[in-house]
């Protein structure tokens, strides 16, 4: 990828990094950008019924939450090449959020901002999509070959106990607690388990 690749990425959407490496999105500027014709609370929550799961997929924030990742974004600026009219999104938002001082957003994982672009049937939700599409390319290297080899043990005993191997919560436990999931959706974890599945069968 090339410096002007980088820049357009950036100029998309504002993706926030906690002091942990985790990287997010704010639910409320990838809703001005996909330009749902819903206001943006019922829109979130019919997007959530999708299967996202809070505290893994996404977090709720309010009030000073807020303007703290708006002011770290402002900061962050410069350096990022961001040349969105911020003020504009936050009195959008705040239009289409009913209750003022109880404004609400979310913070997205990529992977479940990348999601819910897909399920938009507009040019700029694949243009978002398209913006998160790398992370696909990771599902080879989520797991070391010592987690695999355990995972392939696990299967094994899915497999003995004919049970469906998504809905396992054992299996799912374990890839959980080796932060296999960690950074991917339920709709993404649904199609690891897949792709596990197949490469065990082969």
């Amino acid at each position: 990828m090339n410096n002007n690749q980088s820049e357009e990425r950036f100029e998309l959407i504002k993706i926030n990094q906690s002091e942990s490496g985790n990287k997010t999105v704010l639910a409320s500027e990838l809703y001005n950008l996909l330009q749902p014709k819903t206001q943006f609370n019922h829109w979130i929550k019919r997007m959530f019924k999708y299967g996202f799961v809070e505290n893994v997929d996404y977090s709720i924030i309010t009030n000073d939450d807020i303007l703290l990742v708006k002011n770290d974004q402002q900061k962050s600026k410069e350096s990022l090449h961001v040349k969105k009219d911020e003020q504009t999104q936050r009195t959008k938002v705040r239009k289409s959020s009913r209750g003022g001082h109880n404004i609400k957003d979310y913070l997205l994982t990529i992977e479940s901002a990348k999601s819910i672009a897909m399920v938009q049937r507009s040019e700029i939700g694949k243009r978002i999509r398209n913006y998160f599409i790398e992370v696909e390319k990771h599902y080879q290297e989520i797991a070391t070959p010592k987690q695999i080899a355990e995972l392939n043990n696990r299967l094994k005993s899915v497999e003995k106990k004919q049970i469906n191997f998504i809905n396992d919560w054992s299996v799912d436990r374990f890839l959980r607690a080796n932060g296999v999931f960690k950074k991917h959706t339920i709709i993404e974890r649904q199609q690891l388990g897949k792709l596990c599945t197949k490469e065990y069968k082969k």
